[in-house]
């Protein structure tokens, strides 16, 4: 949960209208946010969800144009990969908050930095992601509030590669599209904490789903500043 980052796109009056999530990686000193493009590519207003501060609102961090990256050849056009990327400060460090029906603080926690594997995944180890799902957004006494909850999904298989994707398998059936929209773009994460994937959508299978390889993000990641 806590290395899942929870991304929202504002709509001209900066009023939440989508959600997608992310991880938040520092890699050669330099601190990203990466994604999946799919979820974030249409050039809209995306933000980091940080935290909600009471009697304030919820503080966000507006994220700009992103990088995306296209895999070629030697002589061909290549395709688009379904990845996204945003260089970010240092010091952005969103929190994982809880709260109860009555909007009590239950907890209150860091969201945490992924480590990043770029080796593929094992067949004889187990992965799992979570993310945000089920937005909901209600007025109450003039004031907008604006909610998600949390989905996690834990023992994942590495099944095998499907072009540029790793497909990964729940022990039963995918869950239903409610508990998954919203977790495009979140780490899917080994048993050692790497993330060694971002969530990316449906797989062919009822019990799959299709993640892009960090190996995609290196490249991007080491270019001198």
């Amino acid at each position: 949960m806590l290395r899942s980052i929870p991304l929202r796109r504002l709509g001209p009056d900066l009023v939440p209208n989508k959600i997608a999530s992310a991880c938040l990686v520092e890699h050669l000193g330099v601190r990203w946010i990466l994604t999946v493009s799919h979820a974030v590519g249409d050039e809209s207003n995306w933000a980091v969800e940080c935290e909600f501060v009471p009697g304030k609102g919820t503080n966000v961090y507006q994220l700009g144009a992103m990088h995306y990256v296209r895999l070629c050849t030697l002589g061909t056009k290549g395709c688009e990969l379904d990845l996204a990327a945003v260089k970010v400060p240092s010091g952005l460090g969103p929190r994982w908050q809880l709260s109860d029906a009555a909007g009590g603080r239950v907890q209150d926690l860091p969201r945490e930095l992924s480590r990043i594997s770029f080796d593929p995944p094992r067949d004889d180890r187990t992965y799992g992601f979570a993310g945000n799902v089920k937005p909901s957004a209600e007025k109450h006494f003039g004031e907008f509030y604006f909610a998600t909850k949390q989905a996690a999904h834990a023992g994942l298989r590495y099944v095998r590669d499907d072009a540029e994707f790793q497909i990964f398998a729940f022990a039963h059936d995918r869950p239903a599209d409610e508990f998954l929209e919203g977790t495009s773009g979140a780490p899917v994460l080994d048993e050692e904490g790497q993330v060694v994937a971002l969530v990316c959508g449906p797989g062919d299978w009822p019990n799959e789903i299709r993640g892009i390889p960090m190996r995609y993000f290196r490249p991007l990641l080491e270019i001198p500043s």
